[in-house]
C-alpha cells in the first residue's frame, strides 16, 4: 500500500503529460467492473486487494476476468509461500508478459524461488515433481546438481543489476554519492544490564529445555519469544517492563525498580505510566545524542529512524517531544492518504527533519532520498532486510553523502546476531556447504545464547 502513490508519481514523472493513464485501484469506493478496469493504461494495486477478491471469486475475481497484457510483482518475494491464497492469485491471472522485481528473491529457503517461477509459467519448472525431483530433493541429500539446476535455470530469466555493474567501457552504471556505515556500541547502565542478564539467565534455561527435547521444531515460536524479549530489553527496558502478559515477568519487579532509581509509585506490570516515568535507555540516549549533533550542524540533514517495533517507536516520541524536536512518523497504522501525507511532507518541510519508520513498512520500496541519515535501531534477523532499508535512501537521486549507524548493545544477543549476519550473508554468496546451510537455524538460534 505504501508504494500505490509512489509508483503512480514515477509512471507521471517519466512520461508525457496525459499520455498514461493510472488507475490506483484501492479503497472502498473502488469499481468491479473489468471493463473500467481495462480501460486504463496501468493498474496499481497491492497484494492484499488481490488476494481479497481471489478468495471471494477465485478465477473469476475482477482482476482474473482481464486478459493483461503485462504484470508487474513488485517486491516479488511477498509471494514466496507458493500454498498461500496471495500465491495462488497471482499464479491464475492472464497476461502475455510476467516479470518479477525483487531485490531479495531467495529470503529464507529455496523453495521460495519455486513460486517466483509458478508466478511466471517457467515449464516445467513451476511443476512440484519436477521442481521436487530434480532441484529440491538433490538439495535437500547435499547432491551439488541441485544448485547447478537453479543456476542454469535463473540464468535466461534474470536481470541482474547491482550498485558495482559496469558497462561495457567499463563505467558505473549508476554514480551515487558515498555511503558510510558505522557501528555505534552501546553502554548499558547498570540496572540495565541487571535487568538484561536476569531476562538472559531465565530464557537461556528454558532454551536448553527445548533443544533437550527430540521435536526442537515445535518449540521454535517459543524459542524465537524468548529471543525477542532480550532483543527489546536491548532496546528498552520499557519494552519488557509494560507488555500486557508480563505476568510471567513480574520477580523483575525490583529490577525494573532500580532502572527508574525508584522515583516511581508503582511500576506494577501493564499499569506503568512511560510519560510520567521516562528514563532513557543507553541506546535512546546514544540516538539523541546523535540526532542533536545533526541539528546543532545546521546543514539541514534529514533523518530516518528505523524500529522493527512500533512499540518502541511510541518511546523514541516522548524524549523528542520533550526537547521540542519536531518529527512525522510512518508505521502500518497509516491508511494510504496518510502515508502519501507523511512522505510529501518529510520531502519538503525543513522543520520536521526527523522521520521515525517502521521497518516493515518503510524497508522496501519507498523512494527516501530526503534523508541522508539511516538509523537502524535494532539489528534484523536478515541481513538482507537492513540492506533493503538502507536502499531507501541511497539510492537513484541522493545528492548528500549518506551515514548510516547500526545501533548494537555490547555484551548482548546484539552483538552475536551481527554474528549470525555474517553467516547468512556467507550463506547467500554461497561459501558454506549444503549441510552447513540446512543446519543453520537451529545453531544460529543456539549461537546466539552461547
Amino acid at each position: 500500500m505504501a508504494l500505490l502513490s509512489q509508483w503512480k508519481d514515477e509512471l507521471e514523472t517519466h512520461s508525457k503529460p496525459d499520455t498514461v493513464s493510472v488507475l490506483v485501484y484501492y479503497g472502498g469506493d473502488r469499481t468491479h467492473d473489468a471493463k473500467e478496469i481495462a480501460s486504463h493504461d496501468v493498474v496499481l494495486t497491492t497484494y492484499g486487494v488481490l488476494t481479497s477478491a481471489y478468495k471471494q471469486d477465485m478465477g473469476n475475481s475482477v482482476f482474473h476476468r482481464i486478459d493483461w497484457y503485462r504484470i508487474v510483482l513488485d517486491e516479488a518475494h511477498t509471494i514466496k509461500s507458493w500454498k498461500t491464497q496471495g500465491a495462488k492469485a497471482t499464479f491464475e491471472l492472464s497476461s502475455h508478459c510476467r516479470w518479477c522485481m525483487t531485490g531479495t528473491p531467495l529470503q529464507n529457503k529455496l523453495e521460495d524461488l519455486y513460486s517466483l517461477l509458478c508466478f511466471l509459467h517457467v515449464e516445467p519448472w513451476c511443476n512440484w515433481a519436477w521442481w521436487s525431483k530434480l532441484i529440491q530433493k538433490p538439495y535437500e541429500n547435499g547432491d551439488p546438481r541441485g544448485l547447478k539446476m537453479i543456476k542454469a535455470i535463473l540464468r535466461p530469466l534474470m536481470l541482474r543489476r547491482t550498485k558495482e555493474t559496469r558497462d561495457k567501457e567499463g563505467s558505473l552504471i549508476l554514480e551515487l554519492p558515498p555511503m558510510d556505515i558505522q557501528v555505534i556500541e552501546c553502554e548499558q547502565s547498570e540496572a540495565e544490564r541487571e535487568l538484561y542478564t536476569a531476562l538472559y539467565k531465565r530464557s537461556k534455561v528454558q532454551l536448553d529445555q527445548f533443544m533437550a527435547q527430540v521435536r526442537v521444531p515445535h518449540n521454535y515460536a517459543n524459542i524465537l519469544e524468548l529471543f525477542l524479549r532480550l532483543r527489546q530489553c536491548c532496546n528498552h527496558p520499557f519494552l519488557v517492563m509494560s507488555r500486557a502478559d508480563s505476568q510471567k515477568y513480574a520477580d523483575l519487579d525490583s529490577l525494573a525498580r532500580r532502572f527508574l532509581d525508584n522515583n516511581t509509585d508503582s511500576v506494577s506490570q501493564s499499569e506503568l505510566d512511560v510519560v510520567k516515568n521516562w528514563k532513557e535507555s543507553s541506546k535512546v540516549s546514544e540516538l539523541l545524542k546523535c540526532l542533536e549533533k545533526i541539528n546543532t550542524a545546521g546543514t539541514g540533514e534529514k533523518s530516518i529512524v528505523f524500529s522493527q517495533w512500533t512499540s518502541f517507536l511510541d518511546l523514541l516520541e516522548i524524549p523528542l517531544r520533550r526537547r521540542g524536536i519536531e518529527f512525522l512518523r510512518f508505521d502500518g497504522k497509516l491508511s494510504q492518504k496518510g502515508r502519501k501525507k507523511v512522505l510529501k511532507e518529510f520531502n519538503e518541510t525543513k522543520q520536521k527533519t526527523i522521520l521515525l519508520m517502521s521497518l516493515k513498512a518503510g524497508g522496501v520500496g519507498l523512494n527516501l532520498t530526503a534523508a541522508s541519515n539511516v538509523f537502524l535501531m535494532d539489528p534484523w534477523w536478515n541481513p538482507a532486510v537492513e540492506e533493503q532499508a538502507i536502499m531507501r535512501i541511497h539510492r537513484i537521486g541522493q545528492k548528500r553523502r549518506v551515514c548510516v549507524r547500526r545501533f548494537i548493545v555490547k555484551g548482548t544477543v546484539e552483538e552475536r546476531m551481527q554474528q549470525v549476519q555474517a553467516r547468512k550473508q556467507r550463506m547467500i554468496a554461497g561459501a558454506l556447504t549444503d549441510e552447513e546451510v540446512r543446519s543453520a537455524r537451529l545453531e544460529e538460534l543456539e549461537m546466539l545464547f552461547r
